[in-house]
C-alpha cells in the first residue's frame, strides 16, 4: 500500500495503525503542563528565517513578538509561554529536507504569563468582508504553526481575475 504525499509523489509502506477513536472522543479535553523548556524554530514556512529580537537572557511573555519576518516570504514568530531566553542556535527540526535549522530556546517560568494586548480582538464573526483579510495580513500569519506560504505572501500574490491579468485569459 502507498500513501499519497505533497509533492514526494508516492511512499510506499508507513504505519496504518488503528482509529481507536473512542478512546479519546468520550473523554475531557485535559489541560498540558507548561514544559520547562520550548524549542521554537524561526523558520516556519519555505521562505526567509525570521530575525530574532529577542536576545540571550531576556525574559519574554506569551504572545511577545521573538523573531520578526525578513523577507517578502516569511512570518513573525511570537513566544509560546513565558520565560528566559537561553540560547538561539541550530537545532533539529521536522522538515522536509529534515536537518538543523535555527530555533529560540526559551525555558519556561512555569508561570505562563502573556503580553497585555494594546487593543481588544474583534470577534472574526462581527468583521465585514475582507477585512479580516487586511488585518491578517499586516501579522503574516502562519496557521499551525507551520506552513508554505505565510498569508502575506499569499495575498500579495493575489491576481484580480474578474479585471484579467497579462497571460492570463477568461471564459
Amino acid at each position: 500500500m502507498s500513501a499519497p504525499t505533497f509533492d514526494l509523489g508516492y511512499l510506499h509502506g508507513g504505519l496504518r495503525m488503528p482509529r481507536r477513536k473512542d478512546k479519546s472522543n468520550k473523554l475531557p479535553i485535559q489541560h498540558v503542563p507548561v514544559p520547562q523548556q520550548l524549542i521554537i524554530p524561526i523558520t516556519q514556512h519555505v521562505g526567509d528565517a525570521a530575525h530574532p529580537v529577542v536576545g540571550i537572557g531576556e525574559r519574554v511573555l506569551k504572545g511577545q513578538l521573538i523573531a520578526e519576518a525578513d523577507g517578502p516570504i516569511s512570518a513573525p514568530i511570537h513566544a509560546a509561554s513565558s520565560g528566559k531566553v537561553i540560547a538561539i542556535e541550530p537545532w533539529p527540526v521536522s522538515r522536509r529536507l529534515g536537518g538543523n535549522a535555527p530555533c529560540i530556546v526559551i525555558e519556561c517560568d512555569g508561570a505562563d504569563r502573556a503580553i497585555e494586548l494594546s487593543e481588544p480582538i474583534t470577534p472574526y464573526e462581527s468583521l465585514e468582508s475582507g477585512h479580516s483579510l487586511s488585518e491578517n495580513s499586516a501579522g503574516r500569519n502562519c496557521r499551525s504553526g507551520r506552513c508554505s506560504f505565510s498569508d502575506r505572501a499569499k495575498i500579495d500574490a493575489r491576481v484580480d481575475y474578474a479585471a484579467g491579468a497579462p497571460g492570463i485569459e477568461r471564459n
